[in-house]
């Protein structure tokens, strides 16, 4: 019975955590690319 409820929730917490992966990823590319783009007009 237990496993069968906690189940979708550990689903649930790997489904949040892949995805705060993936942003985090993202939002260091990004800044990665700001800062290669406005050294670049720095210049």
């Amino acid at each position: 019975f237990l496993s069968k409820t906690l189940h979708p929730w550990a689903k649930l917490c790997d489904a949040v955590t892949v995805n705060q992966r993936r942003a985090h990823r993202t939002l260091t590319l990004y800044s990665y690319q700001y800062r290669l783009f406005f050294g670049a007009l720095a210049t």
